[in-house]
């Protein structure tokens, strides 16, 4: 998302991200930061953070254009500011949270569930999908690691009850679960017309796995194919 206002030239870049309970921010969204080029760091979240910039404060400069989805609070100040005094546009009005993952028998069970739980923290309106791709997969292990994880987070009770009308899918050939993807991404589009559709892909087959989620990007707004 760094890359809009660097092709328009923006010299005032603002990234918004909630700290710590000490107040800081982890190093890697720093680093990320500095390599887009970000020039100044909102440390706050959710709607109260799109206000902020929206109208500017002592502490925040004002901002013309936003970028990034977030949960139904984020959409909708986004929504109501850009049509209010402000004088802000956004990208899009982004629907919940959705990710699908598909892995095979060499996929780690930690690296799983991080995925699954980086979207299902997001709100209890978020959906995460895990596609099971072949034989040999340690479901149970999976599940136990998703558990874990869910357990120690400081969002985890949003993420649990994301997980509540999430699933996982066995399937033992790649023609099934690539009609799975494709059907699971038209039937995202329909609903939410702009939505931001995610896939991971923990599989071996990474070629045959990345021309798949090639071919879904006409029914997605995003399609991001990360191989381990």
């Amino acid at each position: 998302m760094h890359q809009p206002p660097q092709i328009a030239g923006c010299k005032t870049i603002v990234l918004a991200t909630p700290p710590g309970r000490d107040g800081s921010i982890c190093k890697e969204v720093l680093y990320c930061a500095k390599k887009a080029g970000v020039t100044h760091i909102l440390k706050a979240g959710g709607a109260q953070a799109i206000s902020a910039m929206a109208w500017g404060t002592s502490s925040c400069p004002k901002v013309e254009k936003f970028f990034g989805p977030g949960n139904q609070y984020v959409t909708a100040a986004k929504m109501i500011l850009q049509n209010s005094e402000a004088m802000v546009s956004i990208d899009m009005p982004a629907g919940p949270s959705e990710l699908l993952v598909i892995a095979d028998r060499h996929a780690n069970p930690v690296h799983i569930a991080a995925d699954l739980l980086s979207q299902a923290e997001h709100g209890p309106d978020s959906q995460v999908v895990l596609v099971i791709a072949g034989d040999g997969v340690n479901v149970d292990a999976i599940l136990a690691e998703v558990s874990k994880q869910c357990d120690s987070l400081p969002r985890g009770e949003f993420a649990s009850k994301s997980l509540g009308h999430s699933f996982v899918q066995l399937l033992h050939h790649f023609s099934s679960y690539c009609t799975i993807v494709v059907a699971t991404a038209q039937f995202e589009q329909l609903q939410y017309n702009c939505s931001s559709y995610y896939i991971v892909i923990v599989t071996s087959y990474s070629n045959y796995c990345i021309i798949t989620a090639t071919t879904c990007s006409s029914y997605c707004t995003v399609v991001a194919a990360t191989v381990y």
